[in-house]
């Protein structure tokens, strides 16, 4: 991929691939086995992250948000974005807040979330939110300011604007192939990562899959080559949905995206409501 090969972004994902939405999206509603009521938020719901701690912040915005955001979508009954938003009621009774039967539905057999295509969460993915709902879910602050970043892989692209589909992982290649108008023009591109916050130019994830269903309902497939970098030429009919796939497991974007540009939500710290990387599930 040549010059500057992107959040969210399932892990979403989500993610995926493209910008307003994480790498990974949670379904709302009850997969048709409950009828929904509609969610009791409070009347200060918070900004997004507000009141959370880091980590369970960057766990919402690649798992929750892409339903569960300030746009509800795909039947979500609530938002999932802040600690009064965990707090808020569940319209199913019981007493139990929103967090509480969020774990209830990550857990469930059916009528699960994430929904389908996206893999089930482990029990270790689940931890982050589980471990903070079972000590009460106590006010916190994810202090402003750049997370702290890595590289797994200890392998960072040094060679500057070479023109080899192995340069600068994690930057927006399509924004920059325009501005310098030179290299390969690409429906969508970016760069995928075992981690939320990897450095720009570290090498990612190979041989990972990307599928993009188009607004036509065709499929597009690419492969993350040895830098972590994937592209679509020719054109890809928007607005389109996005998933990864790894190991037989899947990072799904419910949410229809309308920028191919991956690395300009999905950089290192994310951008415009990404968690960071695109995360392979």
């Amino acid at each position: 991929m040549s010059h500057h090969v992107q959040r969210n972004a399932l892990v979403l994902l989500a993610a995926l691939a493209a910008c307003g939405s994480p790498s990974t999206d949670l379904s709302g509603g009850d997969g048709g086995v409950i009828a929904d009521a509609g969610a009791s938020q409070p009347v200060d719901a918070g900004q997004p992250g507000e009141g959370l701690p880091c980590n369970v912040k960057d766990f919402l915005l690649q798992n929750c948000a892409g339903c569960h955001g300030e746009t509800l979508q795909n039947g979500a009954v609530g938002r999932l974005m802040s600690r009064g938003d965990l707090l808020a009621l569940s319209p199913y009774g019981s007493g139990k807040t929103m967090a509480e039967r969020s774990l209830e539905r990550m857990a469930a057999t059916s009528g699960t979330m994430p929904p389908p295509p996206a893999s089930a969460l482990s029990p270790a993915d689940q931890g982050v939110l589980s471990t903070y709902v079972n000590a009460g879910m106590p006010d916190g602050t994810c202090a402003p300011g750049p997370v702290p970043t890595v590289c797994s892989s200890n392998i960072h692209w040094t060679l500057g604007d070479l023109g080899s589909s192995l340069m600068n992982p994690g930057l927006a290649c399509i924004s920059c192939h325009l501005a310098r108008q030179d290299g390969p023009l690409f429906a969508a591109a970016g760069t995928l990562y075992p981690s939320a916050h990897e450095d720009d130019r570290c090498r990612g994830t190979p041989s990972v899959t990307v599928r993009i269903t188009d607004a036509n309902g065709v499929e597009h497939v690419a492969t993350s080559n040895q830098a972590g970098n994937f592209s679509f030429g020719g054109s890809i009919p928007k607005p389109y949905t996005a998933q990864v796939e790894s190991g037989g497991r899947v990072r799904a974007m419910a949410t229809p995206q309308v920028d191919g540009d991956c690395n300009s939500c999905h950089t290192v710290q994310g951008n415009r409501g990404a968690a960071g990387r695109i995360v392979i599930p």
